[in-house]
């Protein structure tokens, strides 16, 4: 199957929230229980259906936060992960990084780390500046309940990565020496 779409994605949120095992499982249906802070950020492909899907996975800790516009910029989804446990309201979560957000992008809260739960309701969410045009996702990365849920909302409402004509794409070495002039 050819891919028609390329959608770039966004995964923001504090240290220890759960970003890097919300993307290992969307790409690798894995979880492992001891994860490595990400320096800077990391990067995942997927390939679902007919789109390419490019998850960058930002650091959370603060030191790091001046390089997640880099990111941010063309990203048709951002997904703000958020511990389940946190009380804090959607208006305090989302201060360190309101500022960093295209407008043109749709923003996916996810509250991670519903095994730790344990059958118990999560607390109310709140949503002060009524923000979200979309419920927060219940997910656990450890188990992968709501995952498949945030998969699909973010194919369905990202938009896709605009290819600008006047920017020239390099071409590898490799396809460059078959396009020989003599």
């Amino acid at each position: 199957m050819s891919l028609t779409r390329s959608i770039k994605v966004v995964m923001m949120g504090e240290v220890g929230v759960g970003k890097t095992s919300v993307a290992t499982r969307l790409v690798r249906d894995q979880f492992c229980e001891f994860q490595d802070s990400t320096i800077g950020a990391a990067f995942f492909h997927l390939e679902r259906d007919d789109t390419s899907v490019e998850i960058w996975d930002t650091a959370g800790q603060e030191r790091y936060r001046s390089l997640v516009p880099m990111y941010v910029r063309g990203a048709g989804a951002l997904v703000l992960v958020v511990d389940v446990k946190d009380p804090r309201s959607l208006t305090t979560l989302m201060e360190p990084w309101r500022h960093m957000l295209p407008h043109d992008c749709v923003v996916v809260v996810v509250r991670n780390k519903a095994d730790l739960l344990k059958g118990a309701p999560p607390t109310d969410f709140v949503d002060d500046e009524h923000e979200l045009t979309i419920e927060p996702i219940l997910a656990s990365a450890k188990t992968g309940e709501g995952c498949e849920e945030l998969l699909t909302t973010i194919l369905s409402l990202a938009s896709p990565i605009v290819h600008h004509p006047n920017i020239t794409t390099l071409e590898s070495p490799s396809a460059a020496a078959d396009k020989r002039c003599c």
